[in-house]
């Protein structure tokens, strides 16, 4: 009865598979592609999002909803998005790719741009991120370290300020808040941003930093390459119209002199922003002009700064407005004896509110509480501009300016950066009134006794977190890996008997995850004489990689003398790039001619050539065709010719295996596969599927560094050596390995 149960449910589930219908899900947003439509998504100059539907799987549905969502808000970006059908077209040779349905598609001017794992594309979020991201390569760089940060920095000295950003991650809330902040103000603005806090060092409060940080790099003043950019930190809430109201309020002049500068005030538009208004006269237009920089520097993307000269601020604009509502008013007599009272009361209350209304966008100083006497200074908050609160009668100091304007502003600052007394140009601290002095601790309405919520690590995933630490907290050691541009690359290429170059992209996680290994690997092969590791940063030089049909990444791709030998297929791990260049450059056979030749590389027939070449960069090969060989394999190896011998030199076990099998390709190809294989392995990522492919039953030891441990290994190797179970694979892991990586 259970085997009938069984065989409806396998057929059900190949059904399921086989009649995949894209009718099924409700999409709203998302295109459906024709191949005609498919070849326009592929050419146009903006980027083009592809899913190709193949397959049914767990959680497709899900994601078909979230990537519908994510297709409405990116047509706001100029990117569209469709899903091309391969049970119904079937023309698309990427429908025939291995894991098609678990990744989709990136396209501009018809190139394929990036592949983006499913995985890392789990809701709107981290589609409209990842996608942004890449709309964006050139103008929001990704940046690794504090050198590449302070070299944008010099870049834009004199022309543009930045705005850097620290995420824990790409693809998350954050990460698409910044990138749709960067692709509103890109042409104001220039943008970068992090994964790597080490990148931040030198910044305001940035080694506080948890999940996420914003700073303001204002370089658009410095005059040389030699002046420092100073910088700010963004302190409100990480969220769309917060980020974007600081960002717009940043676009704004930084003080705005009334009336010289104009009658409309900037800071009442688009929404607008608090504002801080100092009033002053001939006589002391200087020392304002100083409080006014203070302000500034201290409340910058927070607030905008009026100065009112109080000679003139009375001028044009209140005589308009005098005159206009002496008009108004006479013409609210007549027309209220001609249709009425009560209808003509009515539209005087809307003519009135017009009136005020008018008052604030036209950018007419509120004078309500203001005596006349400066030097003076006032704070109104947004949408609060007719009501300015004055600060009461206090020496007018730069540090009494900055607690009052801190005063009215503190409600709308979560937890700013502040400046502290030291940092206040003070003409005379001594004598100072009985003002409380301004500390970070004197600011914060946090109990002392209460700890911040900020210093209490959450982590609810210990694994996740011992990657994170052991991804980030070295630097990458990358001295020995150029990385080779446009002009570069060509000559490279040419000069070298054997190069790998690595094309990577520094916002994709695989890619920078292979960098650091590959950047290990130069560090083993730092002897060899001749620089043979490279890279391409495939987000600066894009026609390197296009002219290298450079389609996923990471990828690298080996070239000898100027022309491409091959693309490494290995595992991305440092040992494997390192044993792989080994090989290669041992240039693969060999014509073995003498004993000490043979007892390096046994081996004979004319296909295991063929073997040699389709496994030159996993195994070293030798041939010996002249006959000596033969005493040879019969007293080492206790075999006859023809014989081919699989040398595992670091296997006490099993130090060779010989081959007994037919002379066929597939054959040799399965028994090397298998055979270099250690007899009884250490489990390791690295070494699982190839330890799983045998499929086979697995006997684990898991063993510790304890005397008994060592113990239990060696009489388990003596069952091993006994080869009497042929069925079952033996392996060990470290336990003491697995806990280090969780800890």
């Amino acid at each position: 009865m259970k085997s009938v149960i069984f065989n409806i449910i396998y057929v059900l589930y190949l059904v399921t598979v086989t009649n995949a219908d894209l009718r099924k899900y409700d999409l709203n947003n998302v295109n459906i592609l024709d191949d005609e439509l498919l070849a326009e998504y592929k050419k146009s100059p903006n980027v083009r999002v592809v899913y190709y539907y193949k397959n049914d799987f767990h959680r497709l549905g899900v994601f078909l909803k979230q990537l519908d969502k994510s297709a409405e808000y990116l047509t706001l970006y100029g990117v569209k998005t469709g899903i091309y059908d391969c049970n119904k077209e079937k023309h698309a040779e990427t429908c025939d790719e291995n894991r098609v349905e678990q990744n989709f598609y990136t396209y501009s001017n018809d190139r394929e741009l990036i592949k983006l794992d499913m995985e890392t594309m789990f809701d709107v979020n981290s589609i409209m991120s990842n996608i942004l991201q890449l709309v964006l390569l050139r103008e929001v760089p990704i940046l690794q370290s504090k050198e590449e940060r302070l070299e944008h920095e010099d870049k834009y000295k004199g022309s543009y300020d930045i705005i850097y950003g620290y995420q824990k991650a790409i693809g998350t809330h954050e990460h698409r808040i910044f990138m749709e902040i960067a692709y509103a103000y890109h042409d104001k603005f220039k943008f970068a941003v992090t994964t790597v806090k080490q990148s931040t060092e030198g910044l305001v409060d940035s080694k506080n930093i948890k999940d996420v940080g914003v700073w303001v790099i204002l370089c658009k003043d410095a005059k040389s390459r030699a002046d420092t950019c100073s910088h700010i930190k963004y302190e409100g809430n990480m969220d769309l119209a917060n980020l974007a109201a600081y960002v717009r309020t940043l676009s704004l002049p930084l003080i705005f002199h009334f009336p010289e500068d104009g009658q409309v005030i900037p800071y009442f538009s688009d929404g607008g922003t608090n504002v801080v208004y100092l009033f002053y006269t001939r006589n002391n237009k200087k020392d304002v002009m100083s409080k006014a920089k203070i302000v500034t520097e201290s409340f910058r993307g927070v607030a905008g700064v009026v100065c009112v000269d109080r000679n003139n601020h009375m001028g044009t604009s209140h005589t308009v407005v005098v005159i206009i509502i002496v008009v108004v008013v006479v013409f609210v007599v007549i027309t209220c004896i001609i249709i009425g009272v009560v209808i003509c009361m009515k539209w005087y209350m809307s003519v009135i509110h017009y009136l005020f209304q008018y008052n604030s966008d036209a950018g007419i100083i509120p004078v309500e509480g203001f005596n006349g006497e400066t030097p003076a200074v006032a704070v109104s908050l947004k949408n609060k501009w007719n009501s300015p609160v004055f600060m009461s009668k206090k020496e007018f100091s730069n540090l009494n300016v900055y607690a009052f304007v801190y005063e009215q502003l503190k409600t709308i600052l979560p937890e700013p950066t502040v400046t502290t007394k030291e940092e206040i140009p003070e003409e005379e601290i001594s004598s100072q009134d009985e003002s409380p002095e301004v500390t970070p601790d004197a600011l914060s309405d946090r109990p002392p006794d209460q700890p911040d919520p900020e210093d209490v690590e959450q982590q609810d995933d210990q694994v996740a977190e011992a990657v994170h630490r052991a991804r980030f907290k070295t630097q990458m050691d990358l001295d020995l890996v150029p990385t080779l541009t446009d002009k570069t690359f060509p000559k490279t290429v040419q000069v070298k008997d054997l190069l790998f170059v690595l094309f990577y992209l520094p916002f994709d996680d695989k890619s920078m995850a292979f960098l650091r290994a590959y950047g290990d690997a130069s560090r083993k092969l730092e002897n060899d004489t001749d620089q043979s590791l490279a890279r391409v940063n495939c987000h600066d030089w894009t026609d390197v990689c296009g002219h290298e049909k450079v389609i996923t990444y990471p990828v690298v791709k080996v070239y000898q003398q100027g022309k491409l030998l091959m693309n490494y297929n290995g595992l991305l791990d440092t040992d494997e790039v390192v044993k792989t260049f080994k090989l290669l450059k041992h240039a693969g056979q060999s014509n073995l001619k003498s004993v000490k030749d043979i007892q390096n590389f046994i081996g004979e027939m004319s296909v295991f050539k063929e073997v040699a070449a389709e496994l030159k960069s996993k195994f070293a090969y030798g041939i010996n065709m002249n006959g000596e060989g033969k005493d040879i394999a019969k007293m080492k190896f206790n075999t006859h010719l023809p014989a081919i011998i699989v040398l595992k030199m670091s296997d006490t076990l099993e130090p060779f295996t010989v081959y007994g099998g037919q002379f066929q390709k597939s054959e040799i190809l399965k028994f090397i596969s298998e055979s270099t294989m250690p007899k009884m392995p250490e489990m390791t990522v690295q070494i699982f599927p190839a330890l799983y492919s045998q499929k086979k039953p697995f006997v684990i030891a898991f063993l510790d560094d304890l005397e008994k441990s060592v113990s239990v290994k060696n009489e388990l190797e003596k069952v091993v050596k006994t080869n009497k179970f042929h069925g079952l694979k033996f392996c060990w892991l470290s336990v003491v390995l697995s806990l280090t990586m969780v800890k």
